[in-house]
């Protein structure tokens, strides 16, 4: 994530928020941060054995019903224990790794503050389903509110003129804190 492009994220704010990790990661907050991670297999392609009538006899069929569904996040960040000392608001998932320890991380889900096709509501049941079937909680967080909590990156903070964007007024600066 070092030379990072507009281009590169599915939205504006993936994009922000992937700001937020590269200036987390080089202050010390976080030691890892994967976009895009693999996804999720939540249900796997259903079918149906049919007999189908023939003129001379039935014919076993194998009649498809649902397609696969898996759910891909949009970021993986792994913190340092320099996390806690900000009030995020994340809940962490741990993992356990070789020799008996765990690792912590945050699953996100980047979401902006306007849905045009309902993207919250199809999030809404693939967290649940995630967190149902695999124990990990999914974090949705629209980076307008997360900034507010933490801190807007710099780079966001400011439009091509030089003057704070209006939507990060409120937000602190990573060195305000």
């Amino acid at each position: 994530m070092r030379e990072m492009q507009r281009e590169q994220f599915d939205s504006e704010e993936e994009f922000h928020f992937a700001m937020w990790c590269r200036e987390a990661q080089e202050a010390g907050y976080i030691q890892g941060i994967t976009y895009q991670p693999p996804s999720y297999n939540l249900s796997p392609k259903q079918t149906r054995k049919e007999l189908r009538p023939g003129r001379k006899k039935s014919k076993a069929i194998t009649r498809h019903l649902l397609q696969p569904h898996s759910y891909t996040a949009d970021f993986i960040v792994v913190p340092n224990s320099k996390m806690d000392n900000i009030k995020h608001g994340l809940v962490y998932h741990e993992h356990p790794i070789l020799g008996g320890h765990t690792t912590r991380y945050y699953v996100i889900d980047v979401k902006g503050t306007f849905q045009m096709f309902d993207g919250a509501r199809s999030f809404s049941i693939n967290q649940k389903w995630v967190y149902d079937k695999l124990g990990v909680f999914v974090n949705k967080v629209v980076p307008v509110k997360f900034f507010k909590k933490t801190w807007v990156p710099r780079d966001a903070a400011f439009g091509k003129s030089g003057r704070r964007l209006k939507k990060y007024a409120g937000c602190p600066l990573l060195e305000e804190l």
